[in-house]
């Protein structure tokens, strides 16, 4: 069941990959003669490496080919890979925004009534491209206002027409039932662990800046903002989603650390748990949680307190970290998990 997450997780990128390309003239460049990837790099003026990952992407795709003397052809003609003209639009919607209003906004009824029919104008495999632009964004925003949880209807609370929109397009990709919008088995199932696409979709200002990528001052793409954010990356959707996804790793680490704080003497155990690259903190709060309910150490945490240390490069999440950690004893500091020695 996961493999379909990872599907809209792939059309979610090579949407934006397939746009840009478009847009840059790639498609019609080999269209016109098979090249290299430096002559085509040359023929439109782009930044060889960044645009060398995009070739790999549509290879992958099977929208064009390498020949064996190394030359680039297209697999598919412009109706196949023919796209809206203003998808860009679906990674940078205000889903959460348009969820919180009661009146559905234009666009997105446009989108919603497009997905729903199916993605009618266009080929089935842009189709497939254009849901994962969609479900990606759309569904973390439902899991995030609390929508996609639970056996009973999902979006019982919704305007009449933004129930119809949403259960119609869920009920087509099989998460719903319709008209009821209750989850099916499968449904239930993507619903608990919608998460996962977190980490793709913090990418989505890298993405809706691809063109610039591809074919202009990339440098500019990966610079930080007045605050000192991440321009590229929705750094603590980002945390937030890997640290849901290292559940298994974070379940043997936690054995392993119940194990050591429950040994006696107390006066020997650590007096510090310390994570580079502590994401949002999720990780220590767990541990501290394992450590204070089921060992000899969570009895006398009064007398022997365990302090935590978050460090992390990025702001985003140093400030995540001190949030979750705020009622606990902890110490947040920057570090670099290159550096090791420097922390």
């Amino acid at each position: 069941m996961l493999e379909l997450l990872n599907q809209h997780a792939h059309g979610f990128t090579s949407a934006a990959i397939v746009a840009a390309c478009e847009a840059g003239g790639i498609f019609e460049a080999l269209e016109a003669e098979p090249l290299t990837d430096g002559e085509l790099a040359r023929r439109r003026a782009a930044n060889p490496g960044h645009l060398g990952v995009a070739l790999r992407a549509l290879i992958s795709l099977g929208w064009i080919d390498r020949r064996p003397d190394g030359r680039l052809v297209p697999r598919v003609d412009r109706r196949q890979r023919a796209l809206p003209a203003d998808v860009a639009e679906l990674f940078a919607a205000d889903w959460r925004g348009w969820l919180s209003e009661r009146e559905v906004p234009a666009a997105a009824r446009r989108w919603l009534g497009a997905a729903g029919a199916g993605w009618r104008e266009v080929h089935p495999d842009a189709a497939e491209l254009l849901d994962g632009a969609l479900i990606v964004p759309l569904a973390l925003a439902l899991h995030e206002l609390g929508a996609l949880g639970g056996p009973g209807p999902w979006f019982d609370t919704r305007s009449p027409e933004w129930a119809a929109l949403l259960v119609t397009y869920f009920a087509r990709l099989g998460w719903c039932e319709a008209p009821s919008g209750r989850p099916t088995p499968l449904g239930a199932y993507l619903g608990e662990r919608v998460m996962i696409l977190g980490t793709v979709a913090s990418y989505a200002p890298m993405l809706r800046a691809l063109a610039a990528l591809l074919f202009g001052d990339a440098e500019a793409i990966f610079t930080r903002d007045e605050e000192g954010r991440e321009r590229h990356v929705l750094r603590h959707l980002n945390v937030t989603s890997s640290g849901f996804q290292h559940g298994r790793f974070f379940a043997d680490v936690e054995a392993l650390l119940i194990e050591r704080f429950d040994q006696e003497p107390i006066e020997e155990q650590p007096r510090y748990i310390a994570d580079m690259g502590c994401g949002d903190g999720t990780f220590l709060r767990r541990l501290w949680t394992a450590i204070a309910e089921k060992t000899r150490r969570g009895r006398v945490l009064e007398r022997h307190p365990l302090t935590l240390i978050g460090a992390d490069f990025n702001e985003a999440a140093r400030e995540a970290t001190r949030a979750t950690l705020a009622d606990l004893p902890h110490v947040v500091v920057e570090g670099d998990i290159g550096n090791p020695e420097g922390f």
